[in-house]
């Protein structure tokens, strides 16, 4: 096998193509991503007997996307999670945006970057690499500035699926972006909570209806506990579902930090995530696990949490990296 890039068409939207950018390592492996939301649509690898299966929740036809209301691989923005109330103040002015989920602004209101046709500015194939480009435009969705947008996926040879982002404004404004790919490791949505995990973190930020508090918790003595590796399941007689942002736990001298290791024993899959980015939201539903690398949720209003504001003149860059085995 060689690393490579292939292209195939995915159908269209408003008359613009939509397509399939699948990228190939060395060993076989193929991560397949379409301009529609930047989405991840199947990562094939293979199980400890060498079977092949996706280890994503996808679909494989652009109407099912079309239809689809739970994020699955899309890219999210500009800001990922909540913003309470949907508004927030920068520099002393009030910015009111979509309200999408009862009065507050979720996942980048109605039309957010998961719903984009993204523009291919670079294929490398030598690489098996991509490079997508959005402009999201001065109010889109009530967010200030011209946001110029690229996020880069990678797959290597050590079987690993790196996406680097990467953004500029030419307005102060607030900028969080993640992917929301449910991972399912054994390629079976009723084998969701089979899965074992570890998140690095000792707090999380709690939350009244789905809104942090502002407020850091200890994850001692909670479900949200996964410090040690076990199973999902044990707890979740405990929560209605998990859907928990966790303060990732870092070394000074760390940029991207290891936050999370997610395996399953029969299949023999393992998968880490690796991130430079504060928090990462576990959010299990729909099939599968997602691990979302993000700024806290409802951030900008609380100037406790670290800073999701992008300035003119800064470079907004965040990486996420995911390994398999």
């Amino acid at each position: 096998m060689m690393t490579d890039v292939k292209i195939s068409a995915f159908g269209r939207i408003r008359g613009q193509k939509i397509n399939l950018y699948t990228l190939f390592n060395k060993n076989g492996h193929t991560v397949s991503i379409t301009n529609y939301g930047a989405t991840i649509t199947n990562w094939h690898v293979p199980d400890r007997y060498g079977k092949w299966s996706s280890i994503v929740v996808g679909f494989d036809n652009i109407k099912d996307y079309l239809n689809c209301t739970f994020y699955p691989g899309a890219i999210i923005g500009r800001y990922s999670n909540f913003i309470a109330n949907a508004e927030f103040l920068l520099d002393g002015q009030k910015y009111s945006l979509s309200k999408n989920y009862e009065n507050h602004h979720l996942h980048g209101g109605n039309c957010g970057f998961d719903k984009k046709i993204w523009q291919l500015q670079l294929l490398d194939r030598s690489r098996a690499s991509i490079t997508l480009y959005h402009i999201s435009l001065d109010g889109d969705e009530g967010y200030p500035g011209n946001v110029k947008v690229w996020v880069t996926y990678s797959l290597g040879d050590d079987n690993s699926l790196s996406i680097k982002y990467r953004a500029q404004t030419d307005k102060p404004t607030v900028l969080s972006l993640t992917n929301h790919t449910y991972f399912n490791l054994v390629a079976n949505k009723d084998a969701m909570l089979e899965h074992s995990l570890t998140v690095l973190a000792n707090t999380y930020t709690p939350t009244d209806r789905k809104i942090p508090t502002g407020e850091l918790s200890d994850v001692h003595n909670t479900p949200y506990d996964f410090r040690e590796h076990r199973p999902i399941k044990a707890p979740i007689d405990k929560v209605e579902v998990y859907n928990v942002n966790y303060v990732i736990q870092k070394n000074l001298s760390e940029k991207l930090a290891l936050a999370a290791t997610l395996s399953h024993h029969s299949s023999g899959r393992t998968l880490k995530v690796y991130t430079t980015m504060p928090g990462l939201q576990l959010y299990v539903n729909n099939g599968g696990i997602c691990l979302e690398t993000q700024h806290f949720p409802n951030a900008p209003n609380h100037t406790c949490f670290p800073s999701p504001i992008l300035l003119p003149g800064q470079e907004y860059q965040h990486i996420t990296r995911y390994v398999v085995s």
